[in-house]
């Protein structure tokens, strides 16, 4: 069982999962002022919705790169290595 969880700690995530998802959301939110733009909002409205987006967006994304590797991301590492 330990020889289970020690391996699963371990296992890298391959880094184009999460660089192929950055870059899809980078040209998303980048793409995001011209599409409003193009609707014919207000400039204020276009810049707010895209800093609230880029806010949530972003944050979601950090989120997620902390749940895929929480021992390089967070100080348990020495916590996990305790019996």
């Amino acid at each position: 069982m330990e020889a289970t969880c020690s391996r699963l700690v371990t296992f890298p995530v391959p880094p184009s999962y999460h660089r192929h998802g950055s870059r899809a959301l980078i040209l998303w939110l980048g793409s995001l002022p011209f599409v409003l733009e193009g609707l014919g909002c207000h400039p204020l409205q276009t810049l707010v919705s895209v800093a609230a987006s880029t806010y949530l967006l972003l944050g979601i994304d950090q989120i997620a790169i902390e749940i895929e590797q929480p021992l390089d991301v967070l100080p348990l590492h020495a916590f996990a290595q305790v019996e």
